[in-house]
């Protein structure tokens, strides 16, 4: 026990958080991630309104603009695919 304090003058998790908080590269989102979550979001918010106010036409729309969102969200997976493998 005494041997390995001598040999290690700093305790061994040392090296742990030296791994963690270690300088990472930074991956930025693609716009259009951002913009379709921004997107489903808002289509929620539509469904909600629409059920809640009892009109159909808003429902609709709040779908067709989270399906749009979930689109652009994918594409901007996509797109963020290409860049880390380039």
């Amino acid at each position: 026990m005494l041997m390995q304090i001598i040999l290690l003058p700093f305790p061994a998790c040392y090296l742990d958080l030296q791994r963690h908080f270690a300088p990472q590269r930074r991956v930025v989102m693609d716009k259009d991630r951002i913009k379709g979550s921004a997107k489903v979001v808002a289509g929620k918010a539509k469904v909600a309104v629409g059920k809640a106010v009892g009109d159909a036409k808003l429902t609709s729309e709040g779908e067709a603009q989270k399906v749009e969102g979930r689109v652009q969200n994918a594409i901007g997976g996509i797109k963020d695919a290409l860049k880390k493998k380039g």
